[in-house]
């Protein structure tokens, strides 16, 4: 980008201000003087400290041992005196008066807040305070503002060693929000900032993402040495400060709408109350499209026979929560999660302002700022939160910021979840409530489908003896689905279209698989036709828009992908004589290569990551029915994809092919997989490796029969490092992952330990017997006993028959 195009983005709100050390030296403090620089500093505090002004000792060594001669009170009114800025300079009132998309800044002084009236933000503040990113100012290394008359507040300036040591920028809620502000930017000037000594801000900016779109503004005196590593960075400009402000001052400022619409929201739907519920409605067609194409109707949110309105005594718990949380949805495949998800949305719609995401991803910051500057108590809903892992870091900002969210995912994709915001983004598990658990219906529940589905005579003309109408504790609503397919002749509807349209050309084939292999694996939502259709490199053709087949996945009209529910999108990619293995197994190979060298941006990557991990491999080829046949597509694809340019230095790639090897048995070559996700993790300095330590305990449980007949002291002490493990993290996923697999006796641990490891029984014993305590003195065990009751349970069990 050039920097006569950036600076546009500074009109339209668009660009990031950072503040260096020169862009307030021209301000002045209350003695009249102006804002002192490092070196400055420096030679004030050795003055007042009796001591010669031209010592060797940087600054930080100075402050140090002026904070200690001094104490903390003469120390706080010497920086107060030489930071709090009386009168800010014309070129900070020009420059400050743009409407930044955010304002950032190393210097403790308060000069843009004196000029502007904005509020201070640091690592020290509280984020619930803050108005509106656009009005305030991050002080990274601490603000002048922060300081009161306690003695230890002085150590909230990052200036001596000691500061040093108690503040961490990079741990803190305001690193995840630099970070967002930078990538969302369309532009981002550098002011008087020198790089050289802030290695943790210096790491960010070398992104080549972001280096594309910064400038430099540092003067025109710089050496041949000082603008080449301004380069590094970004674009040396050669603009002085004062020069930067009267270009600006010459910019006109263009006004953002308030208004929300179409134009306004690209990620995210403001949900719209609706209140046309009809006393008796005419719901037949309705709720066959609800169980065929998972289509919701906002109409029918107050309709008890429509859904069996399962969000009721949720949406109490969702309105009444006014404080910091993040509410949890969750089920398996086919148990009516998205649906809730909406009908929850859309019931409480009329007593606060609801979001919805759909998608794309790479709007979801852009969106949530808008949002965040315009609506008091918005709450925002994201199904299938994991398709937005690149946005994980957005949504923890926003919540840090007050925004509530409603987050669903499959049951144990959302532990995933829950552990990389708790421990990546610091979101403390306490303020995230598990809402709804959809994976049982409940009796009253189950009673009431069993009853619409008689009246609306849903089984069809198949013998509704041969279906589930019988209540059980595990009953789902995923098993009565199949039976309503199977029954109803949906199924055999499909079937019929697929063989009418069997001279469908294999490119327009290949898109209805894709559709659902989407569906099934909930991308479809937020994946849009026409990047599908890029992907594949199909252009629609009148030929297309007169197949029966594909209309029933696309709307033409709209050019939108029709969504089917997930669980009949596996229950048609099953039936043998619809699609062979064959067929699904070259159509995502294809999306794979397709999607390989394509321009970067976070639907594509939902896709790529989509049709990366094992178990969803696992959905689509097997449903979870995990045989020889299912494993050996896995194996060859994965073989196909280590190919492509996508996998180098891909970390998710390795765990998912560790999991496939630890499936397959081959035990060795998964943990060399293992080892290299492992070692690629750290050099990237990706933070999730959760996922590897998890991927370490499967591993561990799942060769553990073997093992301890081959060899029981490194099988203990394999055992002794996973607990070990558990111990550290604290969390109930790591406890249901490694315990429930012991206890399981499908494993063989037990057996094995009663007879080939029998004397190794005490030892065993005592290492899950001490986890137990260390967990129940340490975490928290009401949380683990409210949503993990079948994790605790097996802990306790296991511990039991070790102690036979």
């Amino acid at each position: 980008m050039e920097y006569d195009e950036a600076l546009k983005y500074i009109s339209s709100g668009e660009a990031v201000l950072f503040a260096g050390s020169y862009f307030s030296n021209q301000s002045l403090n209350y003695s009249g003087e102006t804002i002192p620089d490092s070196k400055k500093l420096r030679e004030i505090f050795l003055k007042e400290l009796g001591e010669q002004t031209d010592s060797s000792e940087d600054l930080k060594t100075v402050s140090q041992f002026a904070l200690a001669e001094l104490g903390a009170k003469k120390y706080g009114d010497i920086l107060r005196k030489q930071f709090s800025v009386k009168r800010p300079s014309r070129d900070v009132d020009i420059i400050s008066a743009k409407p930044w998309q955010a304002i950032f800044t190393t210097n403790y002084d308060n000069a843009i807040e004196k000029s502007r009236g904005f509020a201070t933000s640091s690592p020290n503040s509280n984020s619930r305070k803050v108005i509106s990113m656009s009005e305030e100012v991050y002080h990274i290394n601490g603000a002048i503002d922060d300081l009161t008359t306690d003695r230890d507040d002085v150590l909230k300036l990052l200036l001596s060693n000691d500061s040093y040591i108690e503040n961490s920028f990079i741990s803190s809620p305001g690193h995840n929000t630099f970070v967002n502000s930078l990538i969302y930017a369309k532009a981002i000037f550098f002011v008087g900032y020198s790089v050289a000594s802030d290695l943790d801000i210096a790491r960010i900016i070398t992104r080549s993402d972001l280096v594309e779109k910064s400038f430099f503004i540092n003067g025109n005196s710089a050496s041949r040495i000082e603008k080449s590593k301004f380069n590094q960075f970004g674009s040396y400009t050669g603009k002085t400060t004062s020069e930067f402000a009267d270009e600006i001052s010459k910019i006109k400022v263009i006004p953002i709408s308030k208004n929300v619409g179409d134009e306004t929201l690209y990620s995210l739907n403001h949900v719209s109350p609706h209140h046309d519920y009809l006393s008796q409605p005419k719901i037949d067609n309705d709720i066959n499209n609800l169980i065929d194409k998972g289509t919701f109707l906002n109409k029918h949110v107050l309709n008890p026979d429509y859904i069996v309105s399962r969000w009721l005594p949720f949406a109490k718990t969702v309105l009444g929560n006014h404080s910091q949380f993040i509410m949890t949805v969750r089920a398996k495949i086919g148990n009516g999660k998205s649906v809730f998800m909406q009908g929850l949305a859309q019931y409480i719609s009329d007593q606060a302002d609801i979001f919805f995401y759909n998608g794309p991803a790479d709007y979801l910051y852009r969106d949530l700022m808008y949002i965040y500057k315009n609506f008091d108590e918005p709450i925002v809903f994201i199904d299938n939160i994991s398709e937005s892992r690149n946005n994980f870091g957005v949504v923890a900002d926003f919540y840090n910021k007050g925004i509530r969210f409603v987050i669903a995912d499959r049951s144990p994709v959302l532990e995933q979840v829950l552990n990389t915001l708790s421990r990546d983004f610091k979101i403390e598990k306490d303020n995230i409530i598990d809402l709804a658990n959809l994976d049982h219906l409940t009796r009253n529940e189950f009673l009431k489908w069993t009853q619409n589905i008689e009246t609306y005579h849903l089984w069809g003309k198949a013998n509704k003896k041969t279906a589930v109408t019988k209540y059980k504790s595990n009953q789902t609503f995923s098993k009565l689905l199949i039976e309503i397919f199977k029954s109803s002749g949906i199924l055999s509807k499909y079937q019929s279209l697929f063989y009418s349209q069997k001279q469908t050309s294999q490119p327009q084939q290949r898109l209805v698989i894709a559709i659902l292999v989407l569906n099934l694996l909930n991308s479809a939502k937020s994946t849009r036709l026409e990047v599908l259709l890029n992907i594949l490199n199909i252009s629609i053709t009148e030929e297309m828009k007169n197949n029966p087949l594909l209309s029933e996945f696309i709307d033409f009209s709209k050019m939108e992908i029709i969504n089917s529910s997930s669980i009949l999108s596996q229950e048609i990619l099953h039936q043998k004589n619809i699609f062979s293995h064959d067929s699904v197994y070259n159509t995502i190979l294809f999306l794979m290569r397709g999607l390989d060298g394509k321009i970067k941006s976070k639907e594509n990557n939902s896709i790529q990551r989509a049709l990366t991990s094992f178990s969803n491999l696992t959905l689509i080829f097997g449903g979870n029915r995990r045989n020889q046949a299912t494993h050996k597509y896995i194996s060859d694809y994965y073989s196909e994809i280590q190919k492509l340019q996508f996998a180098n230095d891909n970390v998710f790639l390795f765990v998912q092919l560790t999991n496939s090897k630890i499936y397959a048995g081959d035990y060795a070559l998964a943990q060399k997989y293992l080892s290299f996700a492992e070692e690629e993790g750290k050099r990237l300095e990706i933070p999730d490796d959760y996922q590897v330590v998890t991927t370490k305990i499967n591993l561990y449980v799942e060769f553990s029969k073997k093992l301890l007949q081959a060899n029981p002291e490194e099988y203990l002490a394999n055992l002794e490092w996973s607990a070990q493990q558990v111990k550290y993290y604290k969390e109930a996923y790591y406890i249901m992952t490694l315990f429930s697999k012991l206890k399981n006796p499908n494993n063989g641990f037990l057996d094995a330990i009663n007879t080939s490891a029998k004397k190794y029984k005490s030892a065993f014993y005592k290492i899950v017997h001490d986890l137990y305590l260390d967990i129940k003195l340490t975490a928290d065990v009401d949380f683990i006993e409210k949503n993990h009751r079948y994790a605790w349970r097996s802990l306790k069990e296991l511990i039991r028959e070790l102690n036979k």
